[in-house]
């Protein structure tokens, strides 16, 4: 059996601790007033106000750094991807009929699904408000990157609705738009507001293979049984015929060993084309050792 290392340490500069802070006070703080009125409110709020690891705006704020920029700059560009991202979790639980998300009863379980679709819509335009202030490029990336999530999540149920499984190259295509497009626009954003168009275009690169990893490494523990199952699914996508990228693979390999060995493999493969994308730039070193961590890793 493999045993798998499952850690996600990473010791952050002071200056991005203090940015996650104010961002996660930014977001609980979020009132009626922020959604126009309570009814869309409290179902805006749900899953805003129960936290979450915050990877985007962490990526959001290392990647401002990296490139010699302030991260408490960007708190509400940060807060703009964060709940970019909460609102496709939002939609995704009602077209996957999931019912628990971040240890909570998913928004439409607890609201209905009309006030779910709403809360999920509510979302995406406040997430454009609060990015309103970085200017017209920022807007135009960010509102690209909900196009694609939209575009990847289509392409997923359509597979689900046919229970059929995808081949490698579908499924990293549905991961490249419904996962990698928000990690790509986060890594880039920053860039992008400081006018720095070459290194944007290398940023976005390098989050887009990252985020391609990261979804294999989801996919590989909920595969494996290694999600907290009483925050989200666990072990249920072959079931639920959503696109696995070990139910992918065991569709060319006969052994379960197997199939975990290439997954591993093309985990790393992504993330060694995101480090090899930055290299040379000042961006490197600090984004790396961030994506290593997306590394399927094996314990001992």
């Amino acid at each position: 059996m493999v045993n798998i290392d499952t850690s996600f340490d990473f010791a952050l500069p002071n200056s991005i601790k203090l940015s996650l802070y104010k961002t996660a006070l930014q977001l609980k703080a979020l009132g009626s007033k922020d959604f126009i009125n309570k009814p869309l409110s409290a179902p805006s709020k749900h899953l805003v106000s129960s936290g979450g690891k915050y990877i985007r705006p962490t990526i959001v704020f290392l990647s401002a750094l990296a490139i010699g920029e302030k991260p408490g700059d960007y708190v509400n560009l940060a807060s703009a991807i964060e709940l970019l991202h909460t609102a496709s979790l939002v939609h995704d639980d009602i077209i996957d009929r999931d019912r628990i998300r971040r240890g909570l009863p998913a928004v439409h379980i607890k609201y209905g699904t009309e006030a779910a679709i709403l809360a999920g819509d509510a979302l995406i335009s406040k997430s454009i408000l609060l990015s309103s202030g970085y200017g017209r490029d920022v807007i135009d990336s960010i509102s690209r990157a909900a196009m694609s999530m939209c575009a990847g999540e289509i392409l997923d149920f359509g597979f689900q609705k046919s229970q059929r499984v995808p081949d490698v190259n579908s499924y990293t295509e549905i991961a490249s738009l419904k996962s990698a497009s928000l990690i790509a626009t986060a890594a880039s954003v920053a860039a992008i507001s400081a006018n720095k168009p070459k290194l944007a275009s290398r940023l976005y690169e390098f989050g887009k293979f990252a985020g391609i990893a990261f979804q294999m490494r989801d996919d590989f523990f909920n595969f494996m049984g290694l999600n907290d199952s009483s925050k989200k699914s666990t072990g249920n996508d072959g079931a639920k015929f959503r696109p696995n990228i070990v139910d992918v693979v065991l569709k060319t390999v006969a052994r379960r060993e197997d199939a975990i060995e290439k997954v591993i493999a093309l985990n790393n493969s992504f993330i060694d084309k995101a480090n090899k994308n930055l290299k040379g730039t000042v961006a490197a070193e600090t984004l790396s050792k961030y994506a290593n961590l997306i590394r399927i890793r094996t314990a001992g």
